[in-house]
């Protein structure tokens, strides 16, 4: 009985951690390139990992239970730093960096310019495209 009660809860429990968790999830240039193509959902190109944009990001698509797809050209594929010094390598669609985009089949419907907004301005502007 009690170890048929622990595996319903532990059940639940991984089942509400994997619905809806949200978050950033870093991706390779591959998958930015077919997201971009033809893909469907939000993107963040993000050139600065320390940056407080990337903190707010995450807080508001975790709170809103939205997956945001990362991609770092410093790191390809997705895990490690390029070779030649850690040189960018750009998606094949001409995209900002430290930008927010959604995307619906392959079309950027809404960009955001990360930089340009501070503070509460710019969780704002994230909640406006996180929807």
């Amino acid at each position: 009985m009690k170890k048929t009660f622990f595996l319903i809860i532990s059940i639940g429990v991984l089942f509400l951690s994997a619905c809806g968790s949200g978050g950033i999830k870093n991706i390779d240039k591959e998958e930015v390139d077919k997201m971009l193509s033809n893909g469907d959902g939000y993107l963040l190109i993000d050139f600065d990992n320390d940056s407080k944009y990337l903190h707010d990001v995450k807080t508001v698509s975790e709170e809103k239970s939205i997956e945001v797809k990362s991609y770092d050209p410093h790191y390809a594929d997705g895990k490690n730093k390029n070779k030649d010094g850690g040189r960018p390598i750009r998606p094949e669609k001409n995209v900002e960096v430290n930008a927010l985009y959604h995307i619906k089949d392959g079309e950027i419907k809404q960009e955001l310019l990360l930089d340009y907004y501070v503070g509460t301005e710019r969780i704002k502007e994230i909640e406006k495209i996180l929807k």
